[in-house]
């Protein structure tokens, strides 16, 4: 049997968005980290539990589109990197 794990992307979401936090300045080192990313998105009005964000963490579950792009803005990533891996090309 060939293809793609299933899990696998999700895993992959997780290892980027663990990158991601580990390099926010204003992003807790590890107690907090789960409250700081449901707040911040709060304020850009989507509303997450703590349960969410953990999955995604644990690379069991992704974030839909509208929330994968606030992510990103909070995070000051590119969007496709986060969601998809993806280098941006240079201009």
């Amino acid at each position: 049997m060939g293809g793609i794990q299933p899990g696998t992307r999700e895993r992959a979401f997780a290892k980027r968005l663990e990158q991601a936090l580990d390099n926010h300045p204003r992003c807790p080192a590890d107690y907090g980290r789960l409250t700081w990313v449901t707040r911040e998105l709060a304020h850009q009005r989507i509303n997450v539990t703590i349960e969410t964000v953990r999955r995604w963490l644990a690379g069991m579950s992704m974030p839909r589109r509208a929330k994968m792009t606030a992510l990103a803005k909070i995070l000051q990533v590119d969007e496709t990197w986060l969601a998809m891996g993806v280098q941006p090309v240079a201009a």
